[in-house]
């Protein structure tokens, strides 16, 4: 048993021993074009990352299947272990740390970061930064930067104190990430949402801030579920809103539930609720960042302005390489189409759903698919670390489908970032980039109809 027990940790302790040999074989903590040398070794530690990340899946799968064979005790002890691990391991797979520093260094040197006019200032941190993106106005939201601002005040150009301060906020996220998991077992989620590594992986161990948004709709499924609260509940899903604004789509949810079981009192006062919160809370921590109340949608129009990544958007872009070889025309043309059909398939969904749904309490499938829709075809940029918010949604079964495709999705998605741990300009790189996208996109499909 504990042999079993400590396979757990055997992909955790590796990502930790690789980030930390990436940094001394580069003398850097750069993660874009600077792969580890010789080339050979870079991929022997490529392949040693892809196959104990794929055991840890299979092992997570069969656990989540038989969850009974794992104590609470073990689970809560793993999660705080692999949370520890995570916090010191480096970043390797995503340079969006160093974006994210360069975004809070150019703010407290008196730059409006919320403009489409943005030109970053020149620092250490844009050096680490991808050059496509370094320009781009912020698409973080107001909590995302003021816990980067505070790191990088304190740290200034010092790229390794900035890591410090910032991993210690995202230790202080990752406990209550923990604790309310631990807490919120309706329906064995405290299991799912621990287990499903996407959280320490990309969350603590990458420095995706998606963490704090998802730790915050966490705490508001929490007060709703478990305490009834729809104060507290609305709260917190503004505070999410506000890290990310694509979190908006889960203050849906409580409605979902509120409607379905008829609790139209409930329903009023969430909705004043969320109103005045938006509003109050809104007005609080954009203060600081912007001049105009417009200023608010800049990260959405900053993301329009991006390429495409991992889309339906991007595949067809590609595809209309054979007709046009301007790859940008291709997706300036389609990126407006495919809102359009994003914003049909979430009504489609939503249609099925009140024609098959209506009396019976599946509100997760919904928001499940709307989300998918959101990310896969409405928005033409799709990332890894988007998913780390599905485990909260998932409910449990015998024959749980959607737990097999969050762990297939993630295994595959995450091999774009393994493509950036290799390099991606060399052909290794771009192949795995390649075939990464193409599998991510088509698992959409993936037992649809059994997803349903």
């Amino acid at each position: 048993m504990k042999n079993k027990y400590f396979s757990f940790y055997q992909f955790p302790i590796i990502v930790f021993l690789i980030s930390w040999f990436h940094y001394f074989n580069t003398k850097s903590l750069k993660v874009d074009e600077n792969p580890v040398n010789p080339f050979y070794l870079n991929i022997f530690l490529f392949t040693l990352l892809v196959i104990s990340f794929y055991y840890y899946i299979k092992l997570i799968k069969s656990n989540l299947e038989k969850y009974e064979t794992l104590s609470l005790d073990y689970l809560y002890k793993y999660s705080i272990h692999v949370l520890l691990i995570s916090v010191v391991t480096l970043p390797i797979l995503s340079n969006d740390v160093f974006s994210i520093f360069s975004y809070s260094y150019s703010y407290l040197n008196g730059v409006d970061i919320y403009n489409m006019n943005y030109k970053a200032v020149k620092s250490v941190y844009t050096e680490m930064s991808n050059p496509t993106y370094v320009n781009l106005p912020c698409k973080y939201g107001p909590i995302s930067m003021l816990v980067s601002n505070v790191s990088v005040y304190f740290a200034q150009q010092n790229v390794i104190l900035a890591l410090i301060f910032y991993k210690f906020f995202f230790f202080v996220f990752g406990s209550l990430f923990i604790f309310f998991a631990n807490k919120f077992d309706y329906q064995n989620r405290n299991y799912i949402i621990l287990l499903i590594p996407i959280w320490w992986f990309q969350g603590i161990g990458q420095l995706h801030n998606d963490l704090f948004g998802v730790l915050f709709i966490l705490i508001a499924l929490f007060y709703y579920y478990k305490k009834d609260s729809i104060f507290i509940t609305s709260i917190f899903i503004v505070l999410a809103m506000l890290t990310k604004l694509t979190f908006v789509l889960f203050a849906i949810f409580p409605i979902l539930d509120m409607f379905i079981n008829k609790k139209w009192n409930f329903f009023l006062k969430y909705v004043l609720y969320l109103v005045l919160f938006s509003l109050l809370l809104g007005y609080i921590f954009y203060y600081p960042f912007i001049r105009t109340i417009t200023d608010v949608l800049i990260p959405l129009k900053s993301m329009n302005t991006e390429r495409p990544s991992s889309t339906f958007t991007d595949i067809f872009a590609h595809i209309g390489l054979i007709f046009n070889q301007d790859f940008k025309s291709n997706y300036v043309v389609l990126i407006p189409i495919f809102k359009v059909l994003g914003l049909f398939t979430m009504a489609l969904f939503s249609l099925y759903y009140l024609l098959k749904y209506y009396k019976s309490n599946a509100n997760e499938k919904l928001i499940l698919f709307l989300f998918l829709a959101l990310i896969f075809i409405f928005s033409h940029r799709f990332l890894p670390w988007y998913l780390m918010i599905v485990p909260l949604f998932l409910f449990f079964t015998k024959d749980n489908e959607w737990i097999k495709w969050i762990l297939i999705i993630f295994f595959v998605s995450t091999f774009q970032d393994f493509a950036i741990f290799i390099n991606t300009n060399n052909l290794i790189g771009q192949i795995t980039m390649v075939i990464s996208t193409a599998f991510t996109v088509s698992l959409f499909f993936y037992k649809l109809k059994k997803r349903l």
